[in-house]
């Protein structure tokens, strides 16, 4: 194992995550895992690393690395402006580092649209000692595999210097400016009138706030559930709640276990990902697909 970056200036989000941690709900443990599983998936792929190798989420920029070892790394997600020694980085592409490099990571330009989690992968993966069988990291119940990382702390791993360079090809890339979400019936969405149905897919919804729990969304016309009271249920990511303001909110990988709000549906993998990557002020629209 060899120490491979220093940490000099931390973005808002700087951690560690794998694919997630699962079988634990029932325990209250959230899956957790990547808020962009496209863009991680890539990341190890272009790498030849085991698809749960751990890499670094970042989130709206700001993140400065010094390089202690020479390494293979590979960046992909929201476009951040990477940089290596203030030369740019292409996105879902490999690059080399070597000794005594400088990576960077801008800080998020909202008018883009073009995401705002973003992954640094290591060839060899990072070595994270896990936590019920995850190196996912759950800032909001304080789990953090291989501690909370702060300035001056050093990333470490397995580096390895891979012969070629690789890079994802442009027709399998995220599009982060889609704003067209898909959602399978499910949960109380034979409870909903059909009034209120056409109303969730004829309307945009803007996004209110997004952090790793959920997407807050409003739209000019609320969705209204008049099923009556129901008791709370265990809840997923991606499902869509719909609480008493009929706005509504999508969770996220860090979200709670358990849940007691109506639900109109369930956003599959891909498109939460493309979700998660939609920035506070943005619109987005909803249709309803078959199971």
């Amino acid at each position: 194992m060899t120490d491979l970056f220093m940490i000099e200036k931390l973005a808002p989000i700087t951690q560690y995550q794998d694919l997630g941690r699962f079988g634990h709900l029932s325990h209250g443990f959230s899956h957790s895992g990547p808020m962009d599983n496209i863009a991680f998936a890539i990341n190890n792929r272009i790498l030849g690393n085991d698809p749960n190798a751990t890499q670094i989420e970042i989130a709206m920029g700001g993140l400065q690395l010094r390089a202690l070892a020479d390494c293979t790394i590979a960046i992909s997600g929201g476009y951040l402006a990477a940089k290596l020694n203030a030369q740019p980085l292409v996105n879902f592409c490999s690059a080399y580092v070597k000794k005594g490099d400088l990576l960077t990571f801008n800080f998020l330009d909202p008018k883009l649209h073009a995401g705002q989690y973003a992954y640094l992968a290591l060839a060899g993966g990072f070595n994270v000692t896990p936590f019920l069988g995850s190196t996912s990291t759950t800032q909001r119940l304080n789990i953090f595999p291989g501690g909370e990382l702060k300035i001056g702390d050093c990333l470490a791993g397995f580096p390895q210097l891979k012969p070629e360079l690789q890079g994802e090809l442009r027709r399998n890339l995220p599009y982060y400016a889609n704003d067209i979400i898909e959602v399978v019936p499910a949960y109380q969405y034979s409870l909903f009138s059909d009034k209120e149905k056409q109303a969730f897919i004829s309307q945009p919804f803007r996004v209110t706030a997004t952090n790793r729990m959920g997407t807050k969304l409003s739209a000019q016309q609320p969705i209204h559930y008049a099923g009556g009271e129901l008791l709370s249920e265990g809840i997923i990511p991606g499902a869509i709640q719909i609480p008493p303001d009929g706005h509504p909110i999508v969770l996220q990988k860090d979200a709670q276990s358990i849940g007691g709000y109506p639900k109109i549906g369930i956003i599959s993998e891909p498109f939460r990902s493309l979700l998660a990557q939609v920035s506070v002020g943005r619109e987005v629209w909803f249709k309803f697909i078959e199971k």
